[in-house]
């Protein structure tokens, strides 16, 4: 027997319910309550049917996505990495319609999965949460660039490379000769 997820009912009004789902609280009509949600008791709500068999196909397209994003990323030949990556298309479209959300939300649920799967595979293509460490400057790597600066104003206007260096307006000098 598989465990039911409730969820818990907050406030009742007799327009508006509010629900805890996970660690959100949740208003809304009764009207767009009873499409999803089925009270169990005073205090409890779970999933209606028609929405669980939702919720089971939408896990399946994540699955299928993830597929998709491992195939399209891995060491395939390129029309199968094409095909991948179309197929990807439809299912974030089909996720969109289905769980009526945006195709960044869409995109997250398919991060988090392969988050779970293989938490290297996700860095180079979604690159928001860890910042590259070539990216980051130290006080140290600051320094010299200042120096740079201070050498190039020492030497002229820095407008030039030969303004900067003057072993190359030297060599420009012998080689017009």
């Amino acid at each position: 027997m598989s465990k039911m997820e409730r969820f818990r009912i907050i406030n009742k009004t007799n327009k508006t319910v509010t629900v805890k789902i996970g660690s959100k609280v949740v208003t809304s009509s009764w009207e767009e309550f009873n499409k999803k949600l089925v009270v169990v008791d005073k205090f409890w709500a779970v999933l209606n049917e028609a929405e669980k068999k939702k919720q089971k196909e939408a896990d399946e397209l994540v699955n299928d996505a993830v597929i998709c994003v491992m195939l399209q990323r891995g060491n395939a030949d390129p029309m199968r990495k094409l095909g991948a990556l179309g197929r990807l298309a439809t299912i974030t479209e089909k996720l969109q319609e289905l769980l009526e959300c945006t195709n960044a939300e869409v995109l997250q649920l398919i991060r988090q999965r392969l988050m779970v799967l293989n938490p290297f595979m996700v860095n180079p293509m979604f690159d928001t949460d860890v910042p590259k460490r070539n990216t980051l400057m130290t006080e140290e790597e600051e320094e010299p660039q200042e120096e740079y600066e201070d050498e190039c104003e020492a030497h002229g206007s820095g407008n030039t490379l030969s303004d900067l260096c003057p072993q190359l307006a030297e060599l420009k000098e012998k080689l017009a000769k």
